[in-house]
């Protein structure tokens, strides 16, 4: 069996050079023990795994195994549309935000606006008013007095 046609969960005899330092396919002892071991054992891997341990320079013979149909996943039409959801939610986020912004940047200029003219209306109301005051005459307070 040639290992690029295969899909699923294969047992595989496995034989990993001495020369890798750092092993790739964990191999689980009959104590429970999981070790990265080097040399010759079988064991249970997903074919991607055993396909990948063979680009590094793993021996992979395939014993037996359960294998699948690669197929379309049946919740990609579910997913796509969620993630649809998820841009646009975040789109409309961004609209909202931006709008926000905006309106903000107008308030802003609007207030100095109105404040540059608020000034510029005091200034000319305190040209407007007389610096003279009326003269007070003083009147006694107390009556009989002066």
């Amino acid at each position: 069996m040639d290992l690029n046609s295969l899909f699923g969960f294969i047992e595989a005899y496995v034989q990993c050079p001495t020369t890798i330092n750092r092993p790739f396919l964990p191999f689980q002892q009959k104590n429970g023990t999981l070790i990265f071991p080097t040399g010759e054992f079988v064991g249970v891997y997903y074919s991607k795994e055993l396909k990948y341990a063979r680009d590094l320079g793993y021996t992979v013979i395939p014993i037996s195994g359960y294998l699948f149909e690669k197929k379309e996943s049946p919740f990609k039409s579910f997913i796509s549309s969620l993630f649809k959801s998820h841009l646009e939610a975040k789109k409309s986020d961004l609209d909202l935000v931006l709008k926000a912004q905006k309106r903000r940047s107008v308030m802003k200029i609007a207030a100095s606006i109105c404040r540059g003219n608020l000034i510029s209306s005091l200034e000319n109301c305190l040209m407007r008013i007389p610096m003279s005051f009326p003269t007070m005459t003083s009147k006694a307070l107390i009556p009989g007095t002066q």
